[in-house]
This record gives structure tokens, C-alpha cells and sequence, in this order.
């Protein structure tokens, strides 16, 4: 949906400061329904003001398509920790996967219980939390990224409902079966319940071979305890 790259602003007296530049792609600049997803992100950022969620600086239009200017976190994404411990012979130690989750669980609580200027409770629900979605900074920090498919039930910020976002295996079964498609905090905890259980484990507690699979299994199958493949 989007360019990614890393920017430095620069000033007088040596200023810089170095973030993140997040570019809507050309040819979904003319689509109204990405522009609105875009823009809903740059405004929920305006508000998300937690030391476990990436704040967002600025965002607006130029060269005919939109841009967000973010934090530019230095670090790694738990994706790409797991794999290179994986890669290693090894598995991710109980204290930092505890401590992670914990801060994510921080920062979904707090989206949760924001409100907007009029004292309501705006309902954000993240809908892609998975390990692509979460850094550890080499300072030790832990952030959750992208709220860019984010569900918002405010006047102000206005997200598409009874569509189904967020990648496949991090689903919970309500959203597949469609008794829950307008998403609420559950389906953030189900979810990373599986990054849970994934960087215990060492696998994902599903496996479907294919899409149709994959959402059975989700559906109609107990996974093993993690202990069978970690004791």
C-alpha cells in the first residue's frame, strides 16, 4: 500500500532529526477508499500518545500522493528476531517474550481506553497484530507499529466496518466464520495469544497447508499445548 524510507530533516545549527517517511503508492492515490484508510492513520497517530506505540509527526499531500512522517524506530521486528534465533539453533527466552507481550498488552490498553475531546471512547482496535507489527528498539523498547487497517468508532475518524483485515493465521474464528466481523479488542488478544504461542513454541499453533485449510484448522481444531515443543 505504501513506500517506506528513512529521512533526515535537517536545520540551522547543525539540526537533524532522522524518521521515518511512509508514502501512499501513486496509483492508490486515486482510490478514495486507501486515501481514507492513509489518512485515518495519520489522524489516529495525531492521538496515540504511548511509549510502546510508534507516534506519528506529521502527515499530508505532496507530488499528488499522501505522506506520514513517523518515528524512526533502531531496532528489529520480533519477525526477524525469531527468525534469526531460529536461524541459530536456538529459541527466544522466556523473560523477553514475557516482557514484550506485556508492553504490547500496555499499548493495546491503552488504545482501548482512549477517548475523544468529548469524553467518548473511541474503540480502537489494532486488527494486525502480529510479529511483523512489533519492534524491539536496541535500547530495549518495545513498539507496536502500524495502526494503518485500525478499526475507530468515532464521528472524527471513520474506518471501514464488517470487512475482515489483518493476515490470515493471526485471525481469530469469529472473524473467519463472520459471527464477529466488526471487530472489537477480542480479536487484538487472540491474536497475540498466536505471537504468544508462536515465540514459545517455535511454530504457529495452525498450519494449514492453504487458505481453506489453514481457516478449519482455526476454526474446528484445539492446538497442542506449547510445552509438547518447548518442555
Amino acid at each position: 500500500m505504501a513506500e517506506v524510507w528513512l529521512a533526515r530533516l535537517s536545520g540551522e545549527s547543525g539540526f537533524r532529526k532522522t524518521f521515518v517517511l511512509k508514502i501512499l503508492l501513486p496509483h492508490l492515490a486515486e482510490d478514495a477508499a486507501c486515501v481514507r484508510m492513509f489518512i485515518s492513520e495519520a489522524l489516529l497517530g495525531s492521538v496515540l500518545d504511548h511509549p510502546n506505540i510508534v507516534p506519528i509527526f506529521d502527515h499530508g499531500k505532496a507530488r499528488e500522493s499522501y505522506f506520514i512522517a513517523m518515528e524512526f524506530v533502531s531496532g528489529h521486528t520480533l519477525r526477524s528476531i525469531e527468525r534469526s534465533v531460529k536461524k541459530a539453533g536456538g529459541k527466544l527466552p522466556f523473560w523477553l517474550v514475557a516482557r514484550t507481550v506485556v508492553a504490547v498488552c500496555d499499548a493495546l490498553e491503552y488504545a482501548y481506553s482512549l477517548k475523544d475531546e468529548n469524553g467518548v471512547p473511541m474503540m480502537i482496535v489494532h486488527r494486525d497484530i502480529t510479529p511483523e507489527n512489533v519492534m524491539i528498539s536496541f535500547k530495549g523498547v518495545t513498539k507496536v507499529l502500524d495502526f494503518g487497517i485500525a478499526k475507530i468508532s468515532t464521528a472524527a475518524i471513520k474506518t471501514e466496518v464488517g470487512v475482515i483485515k489483518g493476515k490470515l493465521a493471526y485471525l481469530a474464528p469469529e472473524q473467519i466464520i463472520g459471527t464477529s466481523p466488526d471487530a472489537d479488542a477480542r480479536i487484538d488478544l487472540y491474536a497475540l495469544g498466536v505471537v504468544l504461542y508462536e515465540l514459545l513454541a517455535g511454530i504457529r499453533p495452525f498450519q494449514g497447508a492453504n487458505e481453506l485449510a489453514l481457516f478449519k484448522e482455526i476454526v474446528d481444531k484445539e492446538p497442542a499445548p506449547p510445552r509438547k515443543f518447548e518442555p
